[in-house]
This record gives C-alpha cells, structure tokens and sequence, in this order.
C-alpha cells in the first residue's frame, strides 16, 4: 500500500504524498514513480512501518530505527473536512467556521477528543501554520481569519490533537489582509453565576497600520459592565483583557456581544457569545420510550427532554433497578443517546443527569425498557460443492435465496474453502441490494483452507496459522453490518476471485446466519 522512498532530510512524511490528498487522490490502482504504491486502506487491517534515520558525520556516519503499528479501524471513519469545498474569499480579522465530519473518531476505539486546525497558504504544498489547537473534535469550528498571510491559495487542514489522521478541504481560497486584526482563540465563551468573565486576545495591525485605536463592547446586556486592561491601543500585538461583570443580573442563556476597535480611519468589530450558566438544575424528565415498555430494539435510541442549562449529560444504564450492574455509562452532548451494547430479551434501567462548566444535578427518575425477542435461521447454499479450477484466474460464486422481507439485526457467514495459497483468494458476499463487503483478501501467503464463521462480534480478528489457516469464530477484513438496514428478500451471493493460476480448490460449504428482531418463520 506504502513503498519505501528515497531518503529525505525532511523530518516528516505524510500518506499518501501531500499533494495527492490536497487533489482528492487517496487511492491508487497503479504504480507510478518508479513502482511506488500510495494508497490508503479501506478495510481493516494492522500496517506496519518502519523509519530509519542516518546522520553526516564523515567517516562515522550511523543510524537507527523505529517501528510504529498503525491500525486502520472500521468502527470509524472517513474522516472528512466538509466546508471550503469551493473557491471563496476572506479577510483577515472576519470569522469563519471550518466543518468536517467526525465519523465516530471523536469516541473509542479511535477516541481522539480535540483536534488541530493548520493553515496552508501555498495551495497545500506545506502546512506551517497552526491557527487553533485542542478544538474540540465535533464537527465544526469558528475561528478568526489570521492577519500576516495574503494568499490566493490557501488551505485548511484538520488533523487529530493526539493521533496521525487528517483532512483537506477541496478548494483553495482567497485571504486578504487588513490593517487591524482581533486574534481571539476562541469566539464562544461560558461563565457560571456570579462571576467574572475574563477574556484575552492580541491586537494586531498590518499593512504598516500605525493610528490608535480606541476599545470598546457594543450590545452589552442590561446590567453586565466590560473594562479593558486598556482603553485605547497602537502598539501590534498587545495583549488585551476584557473583564465582564454583573453576570448575576442576568439570566440564563446566551447573550452576543461585539468588540469594536475604533481609529480614525478603520473600525473593526468582531462578535463574541456568552453563555451564561448557574447549577440550578431541573429534573431532566425522560420521554422515549416510555416507561415500561416491551419489544424495544437493542438499537433504541433513548430521548429525553432538553434542560435550558445543561451543556451535557450523564447517561446511565443497568440491568437493575438500583443501577449496581451497570452496562453503558456515557457523557454525550446532545438530549439522546444510541446505546451500543444493549442485548435481546433483556430488561434495562436508564437515567439522565444534568452537567454544565459550573458543576453537575443529580440523577432524575428512571425508567426502564424490555428489548425484543432475537430469531435466528441458518440457510445453506444449494449449488455446493464448487471446484475451483488451477486453470487461469478463475472466479465461482454459490447463492442463497431468502424469501422473507425482513431487516437482518445480525448475520454470520460460515465457510469451508479448500486451497493451498490463500493469499490468491479474494471472497466476498454481496447483498441483494448490491452491498459488497470482503470477508478474506489475499490473506495468509501459502497457508491453506478455510474452515470459520464470520462474524463482526467476534473477540479477534483471523490469523493464518495451523491446519485449516482460518478456523473458529473471527472477524472478517470488511464490515457485514454495512447488510444491517437493508431487506434479506433475495439473492445473496458469494463470490470467491482466484487472482492466480496453478493451485485449485473446492468451495464445500456456504451459508448464513441470519437473525431479526421478532417473529422470523422460515420458508
């Protein structure tokens, strides 16, 4: 997927190359430069790098080395910047919010919480500047166009705080400069009843701007005072604080204030917001589904009613009333929460607490929910066994008809394959509404048969080893709940590509298990 490149005295390398994820190219089915692969991975799996490093000293020169394992999940993913898709222009000093789409990133296994926003003022080229850090990875950023960079191609790139992930936007856009910049690090700010709320940020002048500027906050709410550290100011980066006061007047909520910087020739103002919170908490009150109820999904999702000041809550879940055995304990952001380990006939408490950044209420009334009835039938194919032939690259499939319109809350695929080299094979299921997912692809070198069920809930993915080389119960390299959704009515077909002539082999044995929530009569 990566080959090795020539050596280079820069300290860093990103995959694939810079400039082809600045393009949109991230996958690749051809060599190109010399036979160097770039392509990422859209399946899971483990890839291994090594990095070696060689110093100049004449005569002595020495290295060393290192290795990393990068793990490619499927649990999350991909990773996209969505705003700044089309040319646009900015000035410095104005706002502007960045998008992507956190893709589960931002929860485990991948877990990275914050993530770092770069500026690029060479059309991607090179990313030199860091303009916001430890943004908190949700989807969405406001921030102030930087002064000191005029460019007709810049870029942005938002790249996880703690991991090696990242993204581009799609099109290069326009800053101009200004004379006089506001460089606040954040725009959104939260303070708790009755106190005072600092803010800091630079003043910055540009273009040899050198008038005096005198500070000021226009739209202050009824009973709330702003004293600057200083009134008026000329010097480029001095370092302003804006002490609010009088948060005791008001209620809670969020409340727009601007920051006007006034001269004789220029006025620049920028729009800051205020939230504003205490720990008066109400009962958070649950709505759905109701108390008491039977034959709910294992994927409810749990709703309950917004609280005016909570900007987060606590969800917990157990299997009894006195919640001691606990299953899922999560802080989410928003009123509802999609629970991910929920099981079939099985009787759960749930509860909500309120928190914000002045402290937390305490848990409001339970209510408690039964999950449905799992059923599951196991369906064979009825055109095995299927030689496949050691002429050419052959490709065989086998079917399995389902005549039930039902949505699969679950499905497993048992097979047993002979063949030496397996890493020849490449096997996948396909759907009746054209979902493809790849269970094996040239996996496991010359290592023989298959002889395991596929199953995503499996504790470990396959290994190659022993006699058959994939055996027991493991996960496949692809995802089978992409099937989730969808009706089982119809075809479903296996298909098994032998990339290389020689060495046949012979599909035994294929079927599915397939489960529902509810009622499933076979036929």
């Amino acid at each position: 997927m990566f080959r090795s490149l020539p050596p280079s005295v820069l300290p860093e390398r990103y995959f694939p190359r810079l400039s082809r994820v600045v393009s949109g190219n991230l996958t690749q089915s051809n060599p190109v430069e010399g036979g160097a692969w770039e392509t990422v991975s859209n399946v899971q799996r483990d890839l291994n790098f090594s990095l070696t490093v060689r110093d100049n000293v004449l005569n002595g020169g020495q290295s060393a080395s290192d290795e990393v394992t990068v793990t490619v999940s499927r649990q999350a993913g991909p990773f996209v910047v969505t705003s700044q898709a089309s040319a646009a222009s900015y000035v410095a000093g104005e706002t502007e919010t960045i998008t992507w789409d956190v893709a589960n990133t931002n929860i485990l296994p991948i877990a990275a919480q914050n993530v770092d926003i770069f500026l690029s003022t060479d059309g991607g080229i090179t990313f030199p500047n860091l303009i916001a850090q430890n943004v908190t990875n949700d989807g969405s950023h406001a921030l102030v166009i930087p002064g000191g960079f005029s460019t007709t191609s810049g870029r942005f790139m938002v790249k996880a705080s703690n991991n090696i992930f990242f993204s581009v936007n799609q099109a290069d856009f326009t800053i101009a400069e200004s004379e006089v910049v506001l460089n606040f690090d954040n725009l959104n700010y939260e303070v708790c009843k009755p106190d005072d709320l600092v803010v800091s940020f630079n003043y910055e002048s540009y273009l040899g701007f050198t008038e005096e500027s005198t500070l000021s906050v226009e739209s202050l709410p009824i009973g709330v005072s702003a004293v600057f550290s200083q009134d008026t100011v000329s010097v480029s980066n001095t370092p302003i604080d804006i002490t609010f006061s009088g948060t005791n007047n008001l209620a809670i909520g969020s409340y727009s204030v601007d920051v006007v910087a006034t001269s004789a020739t220029i006025t620049k103002s920028l729009t800051l917001q205020l939230n504003v919170y205490d720990t008066n908490f109400s009962e958070i009150v649950l709505t759905a589904p109701a108390d008491g109820s039977l034959d709910v999904s294992k994927d409810v999702v749990l709703e309950w009613e917004p609280d005016l000041i909570s900007t987060s809550y606590e969800v917990e879940i157990a299997t009894d009333a006195g919640f001691s055995n606990l299953v899922e304990s999560k802080l989410v952001n928003t009123n509802s929460y999609q629970p991910d380990s929920l099981l079939n006939e099985t009787q759960y408490f749930w509860r909500v607490k309120p928190l914000n950044s002045c402290g937390e209420g305490t848990f409001g009334t339970p209510f408690s929910f039964t999950t449905i009835q799992f059923n599951c039938i196991t369906k064979a194919s009825n055109n095995v066994p299927i030689n496949i032939s050691p002429i050419g690259t052959p490709t065989i499939s086998s079917v399995i008809l389902f005549y039930q319109d039902l949505n699969p809350a679950d499905i497993n695929v048992n097979l047993d394959i002979e063949h030496t080299y397996l890493s020849d094979l490449v096997i996948s299921l396909t759907s009746p509404a054209g979902t493809t997912v790849v269970l094996v692809s040239s996996a496991c070198g010359n290592n023989s048969d298959i002889n395991a069920i596929f199953d995503d809930e499996a504790a470990n993915a396959f290994t190659c080893s022993g006699s058959p080389a994939i055996s027991g119960t493991v996960r496949p390299i692809g995802t089978l709940s992409s099937f989730y959704g969808e009706s089982i009515l119809g075809e479903w077909v296996l298909e098994i590509q032998d990339n290389a002539a020689s060495d046949g082999g012979r599909l035994n044995n294929f079927s599915l298990e397939v489960c529902v929530e509810g009622d499933f009569r076979p036929r």
